[in-house]
């Protein structure tokens, strides 16, 4: 739209966009200079082990197990990887496994989202983020399948 002219004829001074949000009380309107919302990126991780019966998970590689694992090392990617000045967050959002209370499931599949405000730290997220959980389920015995969906980018990064 921007490259077809949505912002000449007549010329644009100023844009605002609007985004409902829920820390606000009914009625008020925020506004400030500069970004306010981040980039917004999904991934979705596959861990690949071996099922079996909830009582010899030791016959198992545990899918489960390995999916904790892999939610609390990365973590530590945020606290330990990046500069404590600069803003980043890795939420898991679901985790999907299993069919029975005493089964182990073969898979179990996480999603989550990553928000930055810079491209540099937005790129080495991504990075951490597949050799953090990569390297917790071959540590486990297990694969894993990655596949990450580079969202909507800060405005800034839009080329114009």
């Amino acid at each position: 739209m921007i490259d077809a002219g949505l912002l000449r004829n007549p010329d644009v001074d100023a844009a605002f966009a609007i985004h409902m949000w829920n820390d606000l009380p009914t009625g008020q309107v925020g506004v400030r200079p500069g970004p306010v919302f981040a980039s917004a990126d999904e991934f979705t991780m596959k861990v690949l082990g071996k099922g079996g019966h909830g009582a010899a998970p030791h016959q198992t590689v545990d899918p489960v197990v390995i999916a904790a694992n892999i939610v609390t090392a990365s973590q530590t990617i945020v606290s330990r990887r990046v500069d404590p000045v600069k803003t980043a967050v890795v939420t898991f959002g679901q985790i999907k496994g299993g069919t029975r209370f005493n089964i182990i499931p073969d898979t179990v599949t996480l999603n989550g989202t990553v928000r930055t405000f810079e491209e540099p730290l937005r790129r080495q997220i991504k990075k951490e983020l597949q050799r953090v959980a990569s390297g917790v389920a071959a540590s486990f015995g297990a694969r894993l399948e990655f596949d990450y969906d580079d969202g909507y980018p800060r405005p800034s990064t839009i080329p114009r």
